[in-house]
C-alpha cells in the first residue's frame, strides 16, 4: 500500500513540473511574436548607463565592424566620404535584415561588430547600432535616436549627420535619383551656437533613407553619440520634413513688335499716273457710202 501511495505521489509531482514547463514556454513564444519594445521595462532615467552601452556597442574601430561597411559600397560610389555611400549601405542592411527579439525583459544591445558577423540579426536597437556604426566607420557622423509611443511601445533608429542645408539638398537629390522617389523627406534641424545641425531620418521602416519618422507621442527624443554622450532634444527644436520645392519654370520667350523694323511697303501700280490710251478709229456705214 505505501508503494502504490509512493508511486502516485511521483505521477503528481512529474505532472505539475510538465504543466508548469508548458505554461511558461507558451508565454515566451506569445512574447516572442511581438515586434514591440517594451517601454515599461526600460529605465529612461538611467540615460548615462544607456549611453555608454551604446557608446560600447559602436565598435567601430573593430575590423570587423569596418569591413563590415566597406564590403557594403558598390563601386560607383568610389571617392571620399558621400551620400551614395550611405545609400549603399541603408539599403543593403535593410534588404537582408532578419528581425529578431530580445531575451524577455532585457534590452540587449548588440555590437555592430557581433551584428555583422550574425549576418544582420536583432531588434531595432541592433539596427539603429549597426548603422551609425558603419557610417562612422567610413567617415561620417551618426547618432542613435530613442523615442516611444503608448501604442507602439519604445523604438531605437538612427540618424546621419549633414552639415549644411546645401548637402542636405544633395543627400534628398541622391536619394530621389536612386529610389525614383521625390515624396517628403524627414530629418532633425537642430538650433546649436547660432548654427544649424541637419540629421536625415535613416529608420528602417520607409522604403529608402528619408522616410517619415517612427511616431512619437512624447514632446521629446533622445539622441546618443558614439563618445557616449547624450542629450534630450524637445519637438520644439526640431524641423520634421523637408519640403518639396517649387519648380521655378522659364517663361517663353515673346516677341516685341514694337522693336521690329516696319516691314518695306511692296509697290503698288498708280493708275491716274498712266496715259489713257489713244482710241482706235472707226467708221460708219455712211462714211463709206461718200466715199
Amino acid at each position: 500500500m505505501a508503494k502504490r501511495d509512493l508511486f502516485l505521489i511521483i505521477i503528481v509531482i512529474f505532472g505539475v513540473i510538465f504543466i508548469t514547463g508548458c505554461t511558461s514556454n507558451s508565454s515566451n513564444d506569445e512574447s516572442s511574436a511581438s515586434s514591440k519594445l517594451d517601454i515599461s521595462k526600460m529605465d529612461l532615467t538611467g540615460n548615462e548607463d544607456r549611453a555608454k552601452k551604446i557608446s560600447e556597442a559602436m565598435d567601430i574601430a573593430n575590423p570587423e565592424t569596418r569591413d563590415g561597411a566597406l564590403s557594403l559600397i558598390k563601386h560607383s560610389s568610389t571617392g571620399d566620404y558621400n551620400p551614395n555611400q550611405i545609400i549603399d549601405i541603408w539599403n543593403s542592411v535593410v534588404t537582408h535584415w532578419t528581425y529578431v527579439n530580445d531575451p524577455n525583459g532585457l534590452d540587449y544591445l548588440s555590437p555592430a561588430s557581433r551584428t555583422t558577423k550574425l549576418g544582420y540579426k536583432g531588434d531595432c536597437d541592433d539596427f539603429a547600432i549597426l548603422i551609425a556604426s558603419y557610417i562612422k566607420a567610413i567617415g561620417g557622423e551618426s547618432r542613435v535616436i530613442l523615442v516611444h509611443n503608448e501604442d507602439e511601445g519604445g523604438h531605437y533608429y538612427a540618424e546621419v549627420y549633414v552639415t549644411s542645408k546645401d548637402q542636405l539638398d544633395n543627400y534628398i537629390n541622391s536619394i530621389k535619383k536612386r529610389y525614383n522617389d521625390a515624396r517628403s523627406f524627414y530629418y532633425h534641424a537642430e538650433q546649436k551656437n547660432g548654427k544649424t545641425d541637419y540629421w536625415l531620418n535613416l529608420d528602417w521602416s520607409g522604403s529608402r533613407p528619408g522616410s517619415k519618422f517612427y511616431y512619437n507621442d512624447d514632446d521629446s527624443y533622445y539622441a546618443y553619440y558614439s563618445d557616449g554622450t547624450y542629450k534630450k532634444v524637445y519637438k520644439s527644436n526640431e524641423k520634421c520634413y523637408w519640403e518639396l520645392p517649387t519648380t521655378k519654370s522659364t517663361p517663353k520667350p515673346t516677341l516685341d513688335l514694337s522693336k521690329l523694323d516696319s516691314p518695306t511697303p511692296k509697290p503698288t501700280l498708280d493708275l491716274s499716273a498712266l496715259k489713257t490710251p489713244t482710241p482706235k478709229p472707226t467708221f460708219s456705214m455712211s462714211d463709206l457710202l461718200a466715199m
